[in-house]
């Protein structure tokens, strides 16, 4: 399971344990040969709900057999309910506009580390768009990043799944571990951003957290623009 996903199940899990139910991460049931991503009950209400995350990755193969474990429950769990979360992590939109050419996010990114920091404004009604703004400059940033290191997936990965590919390889440090005023992670941020596309009012404090993962990120890429990479060259 991708960090993505598993931070998305973790929202879900929150979610039913805040109705009161008793929820089981990756759980099988009896008599049901293959698992579920979670199993919520509420034992009090006779009520069981089994969750089921649902993306575009998934093959026939894998479609096939959990069509199979829900026809199993619904077979011997006739009460059950089916909870589908469909999480997009081919990112259709990004692929169909991102028209660019490797000269340009090259420049781009050298453009990103040598640009002023953005001013921080801490009223409230500016934080939404503080917020989008951040995020666009961290995501073009990282996809920069990933040229100057050659990742094969620079132009195509999410930003999560390109960042993840960074920390699994060492090439990037978590600005959470490395800044005492980061306590939120890259995902929540992520989740604030998508709030903010929606119209949600976001927390002045939200902007900062943000400015300090943008400062961590553009700090590691100076660094590794003017030294170079680990091992000469990251393998991915």
């Amino acid at each position: 399971m991708e960090e993505y996903e598993r931070y998305q199940l973790d929202l879900i899990v929150s979610e039913y344990r805040s109705k009161g139910y008793v929820i089981e991460v990756e759980s099988q049931l009896p008599g049901i040969s293959s698992r579920f991503d979670a199993v919520a009950r509420k034992e009090s209400e006779g009520k069981m709900v089994l969750v089921e995350l649902v993306n575009p990755n998934l093959s026939e193969g894998q479609i096939a057999v959990r069509r199979r474990a829900i026809a199993e429950t619904a077979s011997l769990f006739p009460n059950a309910l089916v909870d589908f979360r469909y999480i997009d992590t081919k990112n259709s939109a990004f692929l169909e506009f991102n028209k660019r050419d490797d000269d340009f996010r090259y420049q781009q990114f050298t453009d990103l580390l040598k640009a002023r920091f953005p001013v921080f404004n801490k009223k409230p009604k500016y934080a939404s768009r503080q917020m989008l703004s951040l995020w666009v400059g961290y995501a073009c940033l990282l996809r920069g990043f990933g040229r100057f290191c050659n990742h094969p997936d620079s132009e195509t990965a999410s930003i999560l799944d390109l960042y993840n590919s960074f920390l699994r390889k060492g090439g990037l440090v978590p600005a959470e571990l490395t800044d005492d005023a980061v306590n939120h992670d890259l995902f929540q941020m992520y989740e604030v951003v998508v709030a903010a596309t929606q119209g949600a009012i976001v927390d002045v404090k939200y902007v900062k957290q943000l400015r300090g993962h943008y400062q961590s990120l553009r700090k590691q890429a100076k660094n590794y623009s003017k030294n170079g990479m680990p091992g000469d060259k990251m393998r991915w």
